[in-house]
């Protein structure tokens, strides 16, 4: 996941240097961002809580599926 995160945020700030990518790029850097912190935190729960993982799948796959949808959408534009 961490390589996945590196290269969908390098692929937007490079989108966000061209114009009119701008406002597309912008929204899927957050995003990456907010699944690497999301991510680092189930981390550090899951070594204290073995349920935590199973607690937060749910939510956490459907983040990374926007964000997934999101790099795939930049890239398209």
């Amino acid at each position: 996941m961490r390589d996945f995160i590196k290269q969908v945020t390098a692929h937007a700030e490079e989108c966000r240097s061209q114009a009119g990518l701008q406002e597309f790029a912008a929204p899927v850097v957050d995003l990456a961002r907010r699944v690497r912190e999301v991510t680092s935190e189930l981390m550090e729960l899951s070594t204290a809580d073995a349920h935590a993982a199973g607690a937060a799948c749910v939510p956490y796959l459907r983040l990374a599926g926007h964000l997934a949808l999101s790099h795939m959408w930049l890239r398209a534009a």
